[in-house]
């Protein structure tokens, strides 16, 4: 099923993900029931359910949760419309992706349409992250100290990830997310965000993988596709 009406949309599909414990899940849908081994198998399927551009308009957000499921809920960001003047459309945005279910979004730019400061106080009430592995920022004590006041800079990456890894039908998938290349190219208040980065994505993967392998020596590669 797939809806889509003035820019936003919302999905469900299956996936199928490479499973390094060899094993099957016995009741499908069920994020929680145990796995039998099934030596054949060499990937288990899961449903996705995700939703992009919800923009912060309440009346979206009402169809997108009548029709939102799967095994695990994303979202490719944009949920907010970053009007800063209107602080009751963020809360009404991280309370939609909690009802949904949402554990990650990716970083839109429309989430950077507001100062970094309200966008964390925003957050807070969120249950699940933000991901983001390309985005990169200055630290603070770095900076003009009247640039961090009036622009509202906070060390904003302490309130994002570059990723997270989730337990879904008895296997670990890692899920990573990105910002667009030209997402500071689209902002409504760019001085907001001067001090901010978005690196090639390629680096961004290669960097994270390295350094991941560096502190888990023991820890065994799971199979890819080329």
């Amino acid at each position: 099923m797939k809806i889509i009406k003035s820019g936003f949309g919302f999905n469900n599909f299956k996936a199928s993900i490479p499973t390094t414990s060899n094993q099957q899940n016995t009741k499908s849908g069920d994020v929680k029931s145990p796995l039998t081994k099934s030596p054949n198998k060499d990937s288990y399927e899961i449903s996705i359910g995700y939703v992009n551009d919800a923009h912060g308009q309440t009346n979206n957000m009402l169809r997108i949760l009548s029709g939102l499921e799967g095994d695990i809920v994303l979202s490719a960001g944009d949920n907010d419309i970053g009007d800063e003047k209107n602080k009751a459309v963020h809360r009404a945005t991280f309370k939609f992706l909690n009802l949904g279910k949402v554990i990650a979004t990716a970083l839109g730019n429309h989430e950077m349409d507001t100062t970094q400061k309200d966008l964390v106080d925003s957050l807070k009430s969120y249950n699940g992250d933000i991901l983001t592995i390309n985005m990169k920022k200055d630290l603070i004590e770095n900076q003009d100290k009247k640039d961090v006041k009036e622009y509202g800079r906070v060390n904003l990456l302490d309130y994002l990830k570059p990723y997270k890894i989730v337990k879904v039908k008895g296997e670990k998938v890692g899920l990573i997310g990105t910002a667009p290349i030209d997402l500071l190219d689209r902002l409504t208040h760019p001085n907001y965000h001067t001090d901010c980065h978005v690196d090639k994505l390629d680096d961004s993967i290669k960097g994270t993988v390295t350094t991941r392998e560096a502190a888990n020596p023991g820890a065994k590669k799971s199979a890819g596709r080329k």
